[in-house]
Order: C-alpha cells, then sequence, then structure tokens
C-alpha cells in the first residue's frame, strides 16, 4: 500500500518548478509563433501577429517551400556534409580519444594540450585562411571543402571521448589482449559497447553544429546550385522580405529536422551528459 507524503513541498522546489517551467515556454514559444505565422495571410498576419489563426490554415506557404523554393534539395546538400563530416570525424576520435586516455608516449600531454587550446580559436579567425587556401586549391564551393573545414569537429570529440575512456578499468582491455585482441578489435569489443552514450552525443552535437552552420558555410558555398540549409534561409529570408510568412514556413520547416533528432534522441542525450559528468 503506497505511503501518502503529507508534508508540503518546501518553497525552493516549486521556485525550481516555475523557473523551469518558464525556461521551456520560452524554448516553445518562437517554433509556435513560426507556425501560427506560416499558416496566415499576410493581412491577417499584420493585424493579429501574436493571435491564433482565425479562419483555415493556408499551406500555400509550405507548398512553395517544398515547390519553388525546394528546400529538400538544400537538406540533401546539408545531409552530404554531416553524413562526409560524421565518417571521418567519429572514427577518428574515438581512435585518438582511446590513445590518449590508455597510452602514454612522448609529446602525449603536449598534443592533448593543442587540441584543448584550439577549442578556443573562433571560426572567424580562421575564415580568411580557409577562403584562402580552399580558393588556392580551387575547392570552393564544393563539399569537400565543407568536410575539411568541419574536421575541427575531432577536437572537441577527442577531449570528450578521452576523458570518458579514461573509466574503462584497464583489466577489461587486458582480457581483452589476452583473448588476442588487436588495437582495433579492442576499440570494437570493449570501447565501443562502453563509450556507446558519449559517442551518440558526439555525433548528434557534431550533426546540430553541421546542420545550423551559417558562417563557413556562407563563405565556401556561395553557388546558389550547392548551399546548405542555413546560407539558403539567409536568402530566402531576403527574397520574400516582403512575405515574412514565407520566411517563418522555410525558419519552421528548417529547424523540424533537428527537433525530430533531438525528440528521438533525447534519452541518449540525457545518458550521455550525465555518463561524462559522472566519468570524466
Amino acid at each position: 500500500m503506497a505511503v501518502i507524503n503529507n508534508k508540503k513541498r518546501p518553497f525552493y522546489i516549486w521556485l525550481i518548478v516555475i523557473l523551469m517551467a518558464i525556461l521551456g515556454f520560452s524554448f516553445i514559444y518562437p517554433f509556435y509563433y513560426l507556425f501560427i505565422n506560416s499558416v496566415k495571410g499576410m493581412t491577417e498576419y499584420y493585424k493579429t501577429p501574436f493571435a491564433w489563426p482565425s479562419g483555415e490554415f493556408d499551406w500555400n506557404t509550405y507548398k512553395t517551400m517544398l515547390s519553388n523554393f525546394k528546400i529538400l534539395k538544400y537538406f540533401g546538400h546539408t545531409l552530404i556534409v554531416v553524413v562526409g563530416t560524421l565518417i571521418i570525424v567519429i572514427p577518428v576520435s574515438i581512435c585518438t580519444a582511446f590513445t590518449f586516455s590508455k597510452f602514454k608516449f612522448r609529446g602525449s600531454n603536449l598534443f592533448y594540450l593543442l587540441m584543448v587550446a584550439s577549442m578556443t580559436i573562433p571560426a572567424q579567425v580562421t575564415a580568411v585562411p580557409l577562403y584562402t587556401i580552399f580558393g588556392k586549391l580551387h575547392l570552393l564551393n564544393t563539399y569537400t571543402a565543407m568536410i575539411i573545414a568541419n574536421l575541427s569537429f575531432m577536437c572537441g570529440s577527442t577531449v570528450m571521448m578521452s576523458s570518458f575512456f579514461k573509466s574503462i578499468p584497464n583489466e577489461l582491455l587486458d582480457a581483452a589482449k589476452i583473448d588476442g585482441c588487436g588495437y582495433f578489435q579492442t576499440i570494437r569489443n570493449v570501447v565501443l559497447p562502453i563509450g556507446k552514450p558519449i559517442i551518440v552525443v558526439q555525433i548528434i552535437l557534431a550533426v546540430n553544429n553541421i546542420w545550423n552552420d551559417l558562417f563557413l558555410s556562407s563563405i565556401i558555398l556561395q553557388k546558389s546550385n550547392v548551399k546548405t540549409i542555413m546560407p539558403a534561409l539567409s536568402d530566402l529570408i531576403g527574397q520574400y522580405m516582403q512575405q515574412p510568412t514565407y520566411s517563418m514556413a522555410g525558419m519552421l520547416l528548417a529547424a523540424l529536422p533537428m527537433l525530430i533528432v533531438f525528440a528521438l534522441f533525447q534519452k541518449q542525450i540525457v545518458q550521455g551528459v550525465l555518463a561524462g559528468a559522472v566519468k570524466g
């Protein structure tokens, strides 16, 4: 039989609940605002921008985004960059993090310190050198250049994974060695199963950063036929400046994939963050 707790909740608990509710509302409301105005006519939008649509939803804005603006094409461009980056960044980060966490060699501390230091360098500092180098190599307006530029994610992923991998018991690694596992077999059979939470988190963070990148992608990918979603969305806002409901539909569609990713993998994200906090 359940015991009913009649004790009143402390005041700070209610304060935390209220603050979390306000914080949650502040995150949800922008998407609500984008949606209600993306399905309005222009007249109604200018009259009541904060009210729920009074009549039937006008889905012409979304049809325009799909047919005329071809937003799915830019989704595809972004997906090419995301997949190309992850194929390189994640395996190399796992191997590098495992090496730093479990092997000591001359200069390992210096290399690790340089990786940590590189995370403090803003992208704006490297923009001009990257543009110059890619221009001389004739890589501007190519996805190869974007993938190379995104390899900088390896530093952050390596540092985070390395902190997690240090918690792997050395006895497990010794047992794998006795069983005849080499370097890569140890990673596959020991490191990957144990480090799955932090690896999933790094994948999601990398996807989110690449998807939402506007600065570097605007500099490297300037032709409209190769642009990723965020530079294309910037063009959309300028193109439909006199019709903001179309821009809002485009912004909501651009945010939708990442919202779905976070909704589907929220459990893994929480597990990874908690595991990294406890074991790091």
